[in-house]
């Protein structure tokens, strides 16, 4: 079915040489010569765009495109705006009104019809028969992701999956985009091969953040948490707080950074920082376990480690970090070698402790 433009011009000689172009682009075209038969053929006909002039008698363009987008039925419908005036105060103001562009006459009549075809581009996503669907990972790579699925989802890639990935620190997301006829199923079915192969790599869908999961998770398990942390100085606070509703499961959260803080105020032994180093598996097991008795909370969580640039050793290189979960039964630790710079190493490793959070609150803390 060809996409159907609605053409509004008092002048017939514009509609007349309009029609003519767009129907020789393959579109069908509805021609209107004053703003009150345009809106009656918009709720008649729902036409897929819209050539309006700005200055017409009655009802001029600035009206038609207000009522157009104050109706919800209509409001989506993109508006190409015509005029003559060239000052850039009518142009701001007809954009602001909800025009989608704007040309200026006199124009070459092949310009419109791409401008056209630009615009139905952009909005084909909110056409219907176009589904897209977004799976969030984290503790895994772009390459390692593109390697792992791009085999499994070749034959949907070649029956016209977009399979398309988004890379920033500690996280890429994996879209996939299908559309035309049964786009739903096929985007079901492909998303469930990225499921079955990224399995516990994947945190959330659409655009939720990975703090977001966490306080729903918490929330519905009626579970609360305190924070210790070292080498992330407070980043998993910031972000767990930025969630609404955070502080009926986030009940409190240390930044001991130095070693007498976590001696004092989380009673990790001195000795055992002597012999071991602020940054260890022992010293962030205790962290964790110190956190959790002091704040009386169900889950303590902690982090501590070398985030750089200087700190590093031998044994302990610059990235090295560790991050410990503690519940009334156990505390589990997870050792980590980060290679970037300080803040990307600080960014990561509040992603890697929330992630392991996650994957504990979800039964799958044996698969990280």
């Amino acid at each position: 079915m060809p996409q159907r433009i609605l053409v509004v011009d008092d002048d017939k000689s514009i509609v007349k040489v309009l029609t003519a172009y767009l129907e020789q682009s393959g579109y069908q075209v509805f021609p209107a010569y004053d703003g009150e038969a345009a809106l009656h053929i918009l709720r008649r006909e729902r036409p897929d765009l819209v050539i309006l002039d700005l200055m017409m008698p009655g009802r001029d363009g600035y009206e038609v495109t207000n009522l157009v987008r104050s109706d919800k039925s209509l409001a989506a419908t993109p508006i190409i705006m015509l005029t003559a005036r060239v000052e850039d105060i009518d142009k701001i103001v007809g954009l602001e009104l909800g025009a989608d562009d704007y040309i200026t006459k006199p124009f070459n009549a092949r310009e419109v019809v791409a401008r056209v075809k630009s615009l139905l581009r952009r909005v084909r996503p909110l056409a219907s028969g176009f589904v897209c669907h977004t799976l969030r990972t984290t503790g895994i790579g772009e390459s390692v992701v593109q390697e792992k699925i791009s085999g499994p989802l070749r034959r949907w890639v070649e029956g016209g999956l977009d399979l398309g990935y988004c890379a920033r620190p500690g996280q890429v997301d994996v879209r996939l985009a299908v559309q035309g006829l049964d786009a739903e199923r096929r985007v079901g079915e492909a998303e469930a091969i990225v499921r079955e192969v990224l399995g516990a790599f994947i945190y959330g869908v659409g655009d939720e953040d990975l703090e977001t999961v966490i306080v729903r998770l918490l929330t519905t398990r009626k579970a609360t948490l305190a924070l210790a942390e070292s080498c992330t100085g407070g980043c998993i606070a910031n972000r767990v707080t930025n969630v609404p509703g955070a502080s009926a499961v986030l009940l409190g959260g240390l930044v001991t950074y130095s070693n007498p803080s976590k001696i004092e105020l989380l009673g990790v032994p001195e000795a055992v920082i002597g012999q071991h180093g602020a940054v260890s598996e022992e010293t962030a097991q205790l962290m964790a376990e110190g956190v959790r008795r002091r704040a009386g909370v169900d889950l303590g969580l902690s982090t501590t480690g070398v985030a750089g640039p200087g700190g590093g050793s031998e044994i302990k290189p610059v990235g090295t970090i560790y991050i410990a979960l503690a519940d009334a039964v156990q505390t589990v630790c997870r050792p980590y070698a980060f290679r970037w710079d300080r803040r990307r190493n600080k960014i990561i490793a509040t992603q890697a402790a929330l992630m392991m959070l996650k994957r504990y609150l979800t039964g799958n803390l044996g698969n990280s």
